[in-house]
């Protein structure tokens, strides 16, 4: 039988065989990547939870959160082991009691925030910072509750009520005789639950018993609340009883929960509880029992114990616990329902969800999560409803599912797909040694003959060209035509890449275009929606039965577009992008079942419901959470702020702005911003704004703008208005004085110019004038001694002529004679010469004057010869006299200036 079966495989038998054996095919394990054949089987929640949690490194603050509120701004006051901690929208801050002592017990009412602990206070958060007033301290009491009505607000301790006026502080205590165990409001007045049954209301500061019930005497009443206008008490030992005013009834609790400590709950909308337990974390049931979905240690959570339980707008539960805090989502567009494994197909049949994974055959489970089908742990690669049974290619063999009965036609070690020619008793079958034409007889599957078709390649029957096609992830492509005789044509088509079954028809792609085939030939598709991502290379398509929705996986990304009722095209790839990472390399897959898509992961199933609508949720604007003005000591100021915006001392400043939108973890959120009239134009589109920071913005008025999208969607926008106070020179009156300075200083400028430049014009006038008088100076100085020179001369020859006359001794030369010496002593050119010379010398003849009044005129005409360097005999020369004489002149001057002996008049002279 081996050897047949190796014969068969080399394509030698045609004829069918029934021998009742098992027939056995060796396996080439290099082919399977993995292959997993350990038996799992999980029980999930048909939405599993997503839980954010956080530990007391991300709060910074106290391990214990003993109570939650939430005010109408979404921020959330947690009553923390070490104070009043608040989540701002993302943003953690403690604000701490002057003792440093813990919070139990907290409410959000208006600007303020009444606490309770060991002590009564409140924080006032009208200012950007919260600022503490301490009331009355309980000696040693806790507070347990807080709750208002009114003009009043009441606190619970187990001993003692306290009833404060919200306006005016005023504190009443009302003292019962009992120990109480909670209280609430209800029908706009307080009632209280006392441990030893009784129930009633406060009038008139006065407790009025309406029930006593000896049944849960004694037993600890952990929450009351009013839900659907019934007191729902929560006990501790694990026991939910609702009260209508006249009787007490016990609602019927879900299997997980019977046994279970309650220690917290609040309303979750108008039909379900939610139920904080002290060591299985949180359920969400409803009042019939049934439990609608829960999160615990093994699902998110870092610790069992839920101390306190609030909803949000939007549905989120807020949980605290005894070490740390976590947000479970309410709901979220996008769900898992199921993980644990790697799916690779999803198929509904006879009313249930059958998953194929590396794991096993999952089926849907009454609970609303998936069991392991039967025995069928291992590797299942493929589910195919065929003729209303359902057939199921696994690593063992192929097996068929109908009326919830399993079956094994054949048992050829390893299937991939299965595909039949119509109504045919013909198959055509994958498998790890190749792709084999095979007819079913009696439930019974027989080989006939070997395509020689290798790449495991995935079968699609053509409805409408009644023909199968295989495809083995971008190779080659091939047709298969069942001809009369039962033999299979095979036609071979080397440009095509992929074959797309979808629930709109079948589609291919050669790698650029996305076609369609009919009547022997491919064309591109003229689909509305394909138009839009023509071109993408594609890994997985599907297109809705009505057509109004595509979805695809590409190498970059998972698409969908959907037809909105008014024509226009959403696109959700951004929604989507969280799980690309997720996604089986070479093994995509995707659904679009009824408004729903499916989307196989290496850890599960996700479903997208793009109807989606939650009666909690709506849609978000982003938030400006928090404005950081940055410096040497930071100062940080958090949402929400003054109407009026936030205002900053003057000088330029640089601060840190945090925005955010309050999404699902699923959600993908851009931003985008500016800072006007700074900036007039937007900041590109981003995925973050927890990090907007602007530098040295000088004072003035300004208004930051930051906008969002959700998912690709509409733009939403919030602003806040900034203002940083002016310099005193950017104000009005700094202004005018600035102006008033400038053209002071112009003015100033203007007159200091214009007397430098006069000045300068004065000084070079003056330069100009004294050049000029030097220059004439010394042209005079130069005739001066010219004229010293030409008399000198002149005298001489005079004195020799009359020397040689005097030898004549005769009247005529006698006459001569004196007419030389009337010349040689005529005034007349004494005058001229010292005209010429106070010309020059001007102020040596007024210092020398000044100086010695004693001296004569003739005395400083000697002096004046002197000063221009005449030896004596020049000088003795022009003053007509001898030169003994000229020395006797210089003594009696030297006496009259009182000179020392060792002087030396000349150069005194010269120097002065």
């Amino acid at each position: 039988m081996e050897s047949k079966l190796k014969d068969f495989f080399r394509g030698g038998i045609r004829e069918p065989r029934n021998t009742g054996h098992k027939m056995n095919f060796s396996l080439s394990l290099r082919i399977i990547p993995f292959l997993l054949i350990t038996i799992l089987v999980t029980k999930a929640n048909s939405v599993i939870p997503i839980v954010k949690s956080y530990d007391k490194q991300v709060y910074q603050a106290g391990n214990q959160n003993w109570d939650i509120d939430i005010d109408d701004d979404g921020v959330v006051y947690i009553g923390n082991s070490k104070g009043l901690l608040c989540n701002i929208l993302g943003e953690w801050n403690l604000s701490q009691l002057p003792d440093k002592g813990f919070i139990s017990a907290v409410l959000s009412d208006d600007d303020v925030i009444w606490t309770g602990g060991k002590q009564i206070g409140y924080f006032d958060k009208s200012s950007d910072s919260l600022t503490y007033h301490f009331l009355k301290d309980l000696e040693g009491w806790m507070v347990w509750n807080i709750e208002q009505l009114g003009d009043y607000v009441y606190f619970q301790t187990e001993a003692k009520f306290y009833k404060i006026h919200r306006s005016t502080k005023e504190i009443i205590e009302i003292n019962p005789s009992k120990r109480i165990w909670s209280f609430t409001i209800w029908d706009e007045q307080v009632w209280l639950m006392f441990n030893n049954g009784e129930i009633g209301y406060l009038e008139d500061d006065k407790f009025k018993r309406v029930s006593f019930f000896p049944e849960i005497e004694g037993k600890e009443v952990r929450k009351l609340l009013v839900h659907n206008d019934k007191l729902i008490l929560f006990l501790l030992h694990g026991e939910i009883i609702q009260y209508d005013r006249e009787k007490l009834m016990t609602l019927p609790l879900p299997e997980e929960l019977k046994g279970k400590a309650f220690f917290t709950a609040c309303s979750y909308g108008e039909e379900l509880l939610c139920i904080g337990t002290i060591t299985n974390g949180i359920a969400v049931i409803d009042t019939k029992g049934n439990l609608i979905k829960s999160a615990n240690a093994s699902t998110g959570l870092i610790d069992n114990t839920v101390l306190a339980v609030k909803v949000d707008k939007q549905g989120d539960i807020w949980m605290g616990l005894d070490y740390g805090l976590a947000e479970m989502e309410h709901q979220s567009a996008l769900q898992d329902v199921f993980k644990g494994a790697g799916v690779y197909d999803a198929v509904d049949f006879e009313g249930k969800t059958y998953l194929a994974t590396n794991k096993g055959l999952y089926e849907s489970n009454r609970e609303g999560g998936f069991s392991l089908f039967g025995s069928t742990g291992g590797q299942v690669w493929g589910l195919k409803v065929i003729n209303d049974e359902l057939f199921i290619s696994h690593n063992r063999g192929l097996m068929t599912l109908k009326n919830g009965a399993m079956t094994y036609p054949q048992n050829i070690i390893g299937f991939i797909d299965v595909s039949k020619f119509g109504n045919s008793p013909y198959y055509v079958v994958s498998t790890y040694e190749g792709v084999l034409l095979m007819k079913r007889e009696d439930n019974r599957f027989y080989p006939l003959e070997n395509l020689h078709i290798q790449e495991l390649p995935k079968l699609t029957y053509d409805h409408k060209n009644d023909c199968i096609w295989t495809e083995a992830r971008d190779k080659v492509v091939h047709k298969l035509l069942l001809k009369q005789d039962n033999s299979v044509e095979k036609t071979r088509f080397d440009n095509l890449k992929r074959v797309f079954p979808t629930k709109k028809g079948l589609y291919f792609s050669d790698g650029k275009n996305i076609l369609q085939y009919q009547k022997e030939h491919f064309f591109v598709s003229e689909n509305r929606l394909i138009e839009q991502v023509n071109g993408t290379n594609f890994k997985f398509l599907d297109i809705s039965l009505d057509g109004n929705a595509l979805s695809y996986i590409s190498e970059q990304e998972i698409g969908l577009l959907v037809r909105l009722p008014d024509g226009n095209v959403h696109s959700y790839s951004s929604l989507l992008g969280s799980l690309s990472d997720g996604l089986l390399n070479g093994y995509e897959f995707l659904s679009l079942e009824e408004n729903t898509l499916r989307i196989a992961t290496d850890r599960g199933l996700v479903i997208l419901d793009y109807n989606f609508r939650s009666e909690f949720r709506t849609a978000t604007d982003p938030v400006i959470s928090s404005i950081t003005v940055l410096g040497d000591q930071p100062q940080k100021v958090f949402y929400p702020f003054n109407t009026k915006g936030v205002s900053l001392p003057s000088g330029p400043k640089d601060f840190l702005i945090r925005g955010i939108v309050n999404s699902s973890k699923y959600d993908a959120i851009e931003y985008r911003w500016r800072l006007f009239p700074l900036e007039q134009d937007w900041s590109e589109w981003g995925k973050s704004a927890d990090k907007i920071i602007y530098s040295h913005i000088p004072g003035g008025d300004y208004e930051f703008q930051l906008q969002s999208r959700s998912n690709g969607g509409e733009v939403q926008e919030e602003q806040i208005a900034i203002s940083i106070d002016l310099l005193w020179y950017q104000t009005w009156v700094g202004v005018i004085v600035v102006i008033v300075s400038v053209f002071t200083l112009l003015f100033a400028f203007y007159y200091i110019t214009h007397y430098l430049n006069k000045r300068k014009l004065a000084v070079q006038k003056d330069y100009f004038q004294k050049q000029q008088t030097k220059k004439t100076l010394e042209m005079k100085n130069d005739q001066l001694l010219q004229y010293v020179e030409i008399i000198g001369h002149k005298n001489s020859i005079l004195n020799q002529i009359k020397e040689a006359l005097e030898k004549m001794r005769n009247k005529e030369a006698q006459r001569w004679i004196n007419l030389i010496e009337s010349e040689v002593k005529n005034e007349k050119k004494e005058f001229l010469f010292h005209k010429l010379f106070s010309e020059i010398h001007q102020d040596f003849i007024s210092r020398i004057s000044e100086e010695y009044p004693i001296l004569t005129s003739n005395d400083i005409r000697i002096l004046s010869f002197i000063r221009i360097n005449l030896d004596k005999y020049e000088i003795a020369n022009l003053m007509h006299i001898s030169p003994r004489s000229l020395d006797t002149s210089r003594y009696r001057i030297r006496k009259k200036m009182d000179l020392d002996p060792q002087e030396d008049l000349s150069q005194f002279i010269r120097n002065f």
